[in-house]
């Protein structure tokens, strides 16, 4: 499988805009914008070390990945009259508690985004085949961990810039 379709980005201040473009930014959620407390790294001593970081994410032990470069990001998106929404495979069920831990790390008023739900269901480029999320944009960004989902999207927009995100 070809995987050049992404640029790797350890920061949101590496997502490029085109000037007098209005861009759209597509989000993940979990291991994106919000990560464990604790690093990686930490995790790795425990015989149960996956298990024991999913607990910890789950229970609350949560921070911004990149507050500093998302908070540009957006700022950046704002003053080209672009949208930044989010786009999680969490359920729609957990909405409550995703504006809950987006609050909890340090992201002020996390109602102002349209966030959207796979609900674990479908592909995040199938959902936003089905959705029609990108009519009106000619720029437009999707940031994930996930290959997969960033396969997902480019193998239907082609012309979508994907970034896959890792966390330092």
């Amino acid at each position: 499988m070809n995987f050049t379709h992404f640029q790797v980005i350890h920061s949101f201040n590496d997502v490029s805009f085109d000037d007098g473009i209005p861009p759209l930014v597509i989000c993940d959620i979990d291991l994106t914008i919000i990560r464990p407390s604790q690093d990686m790294d930490y995790y790795k001593q425990f015989h149960d070390g996956a298990q024991r970081m999913i607990q910890e994410y789950t229970s609350g032990m949560i921070k911004q990945t990149d507050p500093i470069g998302f908070n540009q990001m957006l700022q950046s998106i704002q003053q080209r009259n672009g949208k930044c929404i989010l786009l999680t495979a969490r359920g729609i069920h957990s909405h409550s508690k995703t504006l809950h831990d987006l609050q909890k790390v340090g992201i002020e008023n996390p109602e102002q985004f349209d966030i959207h739900y796979t609900n674990h269901e479908i592909s995040k480029g199938e959902y936003l085949k089905q959705h029609h999320l990108l009519d009106g944009y000619q720029h437009i960004s999707f940031i994930d961990d996930s290959i997969q989902f960033i396969s997902s999207v480019h193998h239907l927009f082609p012309d979508i810039r994907c970034y896959l995100f890792h966390f330092r």
